[in-house]
């Protein structure tokens, strides 16, 4: 990626993957989220750098492609495979235009936030298996699938880490002067998939710790005084501490998962 190194490179060593998976709907709708705010007339000018609007729209395309994918009742692995390959792929076939290297201020930003959108996309694909796995477990799972999921858990969970990374230097760099849409968006999305990775992770102390930057964050920034938000996620993460509290006592999860052949 234009930020950091390759994620998806281990997709291929699940191309033998013959079945179809079909997550709960519910887990569906409560953790999918694919809607980014509208992008408004200051996110993309005129002096953007050479093959940022291809690129953008490239990267807009992907995400609609998995969103449909992970939207139908029954999800072929092999479709959602070549998805998480095409998300690679973009990233790989980055133009030098786009390495965030020698540029003005505004191209810095404008590079920033693509950047902060293929995360995005990552977690998108990413974090529906997450959640089942938080949800259920994952012990009752076939071997093969076991591995494909806790795959894209940790890929989900180092967008998620990466997201927060990027987003502390903007901020370090006082290029965040305000609470935006996108800012928000980004952020709750990260802490959505650090709080399920730290319940996959059975309390995972240093997932706890970036959720809780993540809402620290959202805080500090001017126009982060979400009351009702912050409070809400104040709630997560002290059932966090209390999942960190009693790990080791917890009998193994249940898992709903049907599986059927190509």
């Amino acid at each position: 990626m234009i930020w950091n190194g390759t994620y998806l490179t281990e997709v291929s060593h699940f191309s033998f993957l013959s079945a179809n998976l079909a997550l709960h709907s519910s887990v569906m709708d409560e953790h999918v989220n694919v809607l980014l705010p509208v992008e408004n007339s200051s996110t993309v000018v005129s002096s953007a750098p050479v093959g940022y609007n291809a690129a953008s729209t490239s990267l807009s395309q992907t995400l609609g492609r998995v969103a449909s994918c992970l939207a139908k009742p029954t999800l072929s692995l092999y479709t959602f495979i070549h998805h998480l390959g095409e998300l690679q792929d973009w990233a790989d076939s980055a133009p030098e235009s786009l390495k965030r290297i020698h540029f003005t201020l505004n191209s810095l930003r404008m590079i920033d936030f693509l950047n902060l959108r293929w995360f995005d996309a990552v977690m998108v694909a990413t974090k529906p298996f997450l959640a089942s796995l938080a949800r259920f477990g994952g012990s009752l799972l076939p071997s093969n699938l076991h591995k494909f999921f806790y795959f894209c858990a940790n890929v989900g969970a180092l967008a998620a880490r990466e997201t927060l990374l990027l987003m502390r230097h903007l901020e370090a760099q006082h290029l965040l002067k305000g609470l935006t849409g996108f800012e928000q968006h980004f952020l709750l999305q990260s802490a959505g998939v650090l709080a399920l990775s730290t319940v996959v992770q059975m309390g995972r102390p240093e997932e706890r710790l970036r959720y809780k930057e993540c809402v620290e964050m959202l805080r500090r920034l001017p126009g982060g005084q979400h009351q009702k938000l912050i409070g809400e996620m104040q709630g997560v993460e002290s059932q966090l501490e209390r999942l960190a509290t009693a790990k080791g006592t917890n009998t193994p999860y249940g898992v709903v998962c049907c599986i059927t052949d190509v």
